[in-house]
Parts: C-alpha cells; structure tokens; sequence
C-alpha cells in the first residue's frame, strides 16, 4: 500500500497537513519543554556516592546519573565511568562562554545544570523515541480529524442558521406581498 492509498483511506486529504504539521510541532515542543523541565528540576537533588571510590570527589547533580546509580546490574565500575562522563560535560558546559553569559545576566538559574538536564533530556527522547513518535504522529492524526469535523460542524451550522434566517425573511416578504397584492386587488361582491 503506497503513501497515497494510505491517506485515502484513511479519509486523509491535503488540506489536513497544515493542521496536522502543526499540532504535531506544537506535542514536539511540549515533549522538549518537559523532559527538560523535568531534567532540570529533579537534577537539583543530590546524588547517592556509594559507588564513588572517594566521597571528596564532587558527583554531578543529574537525574540520569542518580537512576543508574540505583541499577543494581551495572558493576561500580561501569557506574565510575558514566560519572566521570557526567562530570567532563559538566566541566565542558561551565567553560563554555554562552553558560558564561547566562549566569552573569540571570544569576538565579543554575547555566550548568541548565546544560547537563539539556543533555540527559535529549538522551531520554531519545532512548523513548521508538514509542514518542508514532504516538505523536497518532495524536497529531487525531487531532486533524476532529479540528476536521469541528470545522464541518461549525459551517453546518452556519449554513443551518442563513437557511433558517432566508426562510425567515422570504416567508415574511411574501405575506407583506400577499397583502398588498389582496389589497390593490378589487373585491367582486
């Protein structure tokens, strides 16, 4: 079944994919804005060191980070290194000149995490994607559909209410007609 035989029948036409492109932007951005909200939010909790070889060494505070760390099938060692990853971004992010910027100009937000949450959000997206995007294609699906029927409702009821209104109008002009016209007319008697 090709691309066009799919859309017919599913009674999909072309004027359904501006609609349909833009819900689907809009659950993308939705999707975006809270893992990393979420990301960013939850990364403000410390994370367990038991797996650390030296509590003196500074464990980045990230969401991915504290639920490996609760795997009791990843070794210590495995857990070390994602760590050490973590903590290289971390240092990567604290250089670069745009956190920089950010922390100058708004000092109550954390540039840092603001960088690593980016990273393990786009990381969670992207480990859940096999599920995210046909879920988002389906909703955005449904969603054309019913703006779809609510447009079709809508002019029904639009064309529904000029019909009642003309009917209206045309059974008054013809009892004002039928009056005149009984009136100029002479009566045989």
């Amino acid at each position: 079944m090709g691309v066009q035989e799919y859309l017919v029948s599913h009674n999909i036409e072309r004027s359904d994919v501006g609609p349909f492109l833009f819900i689907h932007t809009i659950l993308s951005a939705i999707l975006v804005g809270s893992t990393w909200g979420i990301c960013y939010f939850a990364g403000k909790h410390p994370v367990p060191q038991s797996f650390m070889k030296s509590s003196s060494q500074e464990v980045p505070k990230s969401v991915l980070l504290r639920s490996i760390s609760k795997m009791p099938m990843l070794s210590d060692g495995s857990k070390r290194k994602i760590c050490q990853a973590m903590i290289s971004l971390e240092s990567a992010s604290q250089q670069s000149r745009a956190v920089q910027y950010i922390e100058q100009k708004i000092p109550s937000i954390d540039a840092t995490l603001l960088c690593v949450s980016y990273a393990e959000a786009k990381f969670g997206r992207l480990f859940f994607k096999p599920i995210t995007v046909p879920g988002r294609i389906w909703l955005s699906l449904k969603g054309a559909k019913l703006l779809k029927e609510y447009k079709g409702n809508q002019t029904k009821s639009i064309m529904k209410q000029k019909s009642m209104h003309s009917t209206f109008i045309g059974a008054k002009t013809d009892a004002i007609f039928r009056r005149e016209f009984n009136s100029a007319t002479p009566s045989t008697g």
